[in-house]
């Protein structure tokens, strides 16, 4: 194997161990000689390549931010079908990645990598939507609104879950009535525009 490539492989098992670390003992109880021990890495080397807890939890944002990047961009279909299905997946697959970034009590602060991978998010969405909808987001803030709206929605239902029984199916069905509820209330908010654009060609 390439030294590159075991730097790469080195540094996603440090992120995937160290994330299960900070959802089962919270940001500020975690030590970096326990992600260590986690990941089976010598503290030494965990540090070589995240000198701190914050350089962690940075990397672990944009590392989200690039899969979901790579996952929005491949996929086929309108912009809130595949909003839609990338929530069930990772609802699936990991519903902690939806609780814990918003998680005030055990992750009380967010990097500016962190901020800056959550607005990327966004972007990613506003443009598919914009793509959509047939309209210019320089000349129209309805995509970004409606972007804003679908992770701002979803975050908060995730974190109303805080505090009680965790049973995935409905948590899932949970967040997924977001992105539902949100396209039809749209869709209805958007058939005039629909008709006066069609009159006008």
């Amino acid at each position: 194997m390439a030294p590159q490539s075991r730097k790469i492989k080195t540094r996603n098992k440090i992120l995937l161990h160290a994330y299960k670390v900070f959802v089962q003992y919270g940001y500020e109880r975690a030590t970096l000689a326990e992600i260590s021990k986690e990941a089976d890495v010598h503290l030494q080397t965990l540090v070589r390549h995240f000198p701190t807890k914050a350089e962690i939890m940075a990397a672990i944002h944009t590392m989200t931010a690039d899969n979901f990047e790579r996952y929005f961009l491949a996929q086929e279909g309108t912009a809130f079908e595949r909003w839609r299905e990338w929530i069930r997946i990772c609802s699936e697959n990991s519903p902690e990645i939806f609780v814990f970034p918003n998680d005030s009590y055990r992750f009380p602060v967010i990097t500016p990598q962190g901020q800056d991978a959550i607005h990327r998010i966004k972007e990613l969405l506003a443009d598919g939507i914009a793509e959509d909808m047939g309209v210019n987001r320089s000349l129209d803030i309805r995509p970004t609104l409606i972007a804003c709206m679908l992770n701002a929605g979803n975050a908060q239902t995730a974190q109303s879950w805080a505090g009680r029984r965790f049973k995935r199916a409905e948590f899932i069905e949970s967040l997924l009535e977001v992105v539902d509820v949100a396209e039809e209330m749209l869709k209805e908010q958007l058939k005039p525009a629909q008709k006066i654009r069609k009159k006008a060609s």
